[in-house]
């Protein structure tokens, strides 16, 4: 069941939206390369099963009204954010404004920026276990999902198994042609929706050491398999991990443990920080470049990383003071 003391949950995605910043920065990759491999291609990844985890928790038992409002919500996000990218892809020529395919190909699976996959991802896995749930068993939707992830994992993190079996290797060269990744909404997205919704039913605070040491367990097999993969380049991707099923299932129950009051304001702002980092990741090299006095802060570095965190959080919480400020303005007249 839903629990009004999520405050952890709140919490820790401000948390997520840093380690995907990590992801996009190689926090330490000036000081070792497997060192940022383990932080921002293993741990790091958790950070978008997490949101997802929370998406099904909150959202896949509500009315279909509700559900609608949400899809809506999330497609008027992407709409927004692909208005504000557009003159960086047009500038940097990342979008062939003259093929009809290369456009719906961005627009539905690979998202209009490299981080905005995850909003058409997060629609179609919604919509593809909101419809099994109703139409199939718990068990026969949960089965589907994770028959689903097996088969994007091999197009992920364990392609180098695949890749000299032609028989096989055709069904994944077809995939790639509309979408680059098997990181999307048909592969990726639906099971960790699908552990979300299984904890509103299923979660017990009764068991919160259970799913500390499992969390624990599940990370250490996640970091393990994790160099493995790196030690014999088996992965076309790194976004696809067997211990990331429990893991992010045991995470969540963990932070739902917690009792800290809701603070709907990190939400907020933990949006705001996933939207724009990308921005000033751009802005930085920039000034890398122009700027003697930044010329020191080098992509990949611990103090780029920072730098980032701290300008993406200044204007997530300044965003977010201001668009308050005007809704309790609005609200009194």
């Amino acid at each position: 069941m839903e629990y009004d003391k999520t405050g952890a949950v709140d919490v820790f995605r401000i948390i997520s939206s840093l380690m995907v910043i990590s992801i996009h920065t190689s926090l330490i990759r000036n000081l070792s390369v497997e060192g940022d491999y383990i932080l921002t291609r293993v741990i790091a990844r958790l950070a978008v099963p997490f949101f997802l985890t929370c998406t099904g928790y909150f959202i896949l038992h509500k009315s279909k009204e509700d559900f609608i409002g949400f899809c809506r919500k999330i497609g008027k996000l992407y709409f927004f954010a692909t208005i504000v990218y557009m003159p960086i892809n047009i500038f940097y020529e990342k979008v062939d404004a003259h093929s009809a395919f290369s456009c719906l190909k961005l627009l539905i699976f690979d998202g209009t920026y490299y981080h905005l996959w995850y909003f058409p991802a997060v629609l179609i896995g919604l919509l593809m276990v909101w419809i099994l749930l109703r139409i199939k068993s718990w068990i026969i939707a949960a089965a589907i999902s994770v028959i689903m992830y097996i088969v994007g994992i091999f197009g992920d993190n364990y392609y180098g198994l695949i890749q000299n079996k032609p028989t096989i290797v055709w069904l994944y060269e077809t995939i790639f042609a509309f979408s680059t990744y098997t990181r999307n909404g048909l592969f990726y997205t639906p099971v960790f929706l699908m552990l979300g919704a299984i904890t509103y039913h299923v979660h017990s605070f009764e068991k919160k050491m259970v799913y500390v040491i499992g969390f624990m367990l599940s990370l250490l097999l996640m970091v393990i398999e994790g160099l493995t993969l790196f030690k014999y380049q088996l992965a076309r991707h790194d976004s696809m991990y067997v211990f990331m099923i429990p893991a992010s299932y045991f995470l969540l129950n963990m932070l739902l443990s917690c009792e800290m009051v809701p603070k709907p304001g990190l939400r907020s702002v933990s949006t705001i920080v996933y939207l724009i980092h990308p921005i000033f990741i751009i802005i930085l090299l920039w000034l890398r470049k122009n700027i003697m006095v930044f010329s020191s802060i080098s992509k990949g570095s611990l103090s780029f990383y920072l730098v980032i965190c701290l300008m993406s959080l200044t204007t997530g919480f300044v965003i977010y003071g201001i668009d308050s400020f005007l809704r309790r303005k609005n609200n009194a007249c």
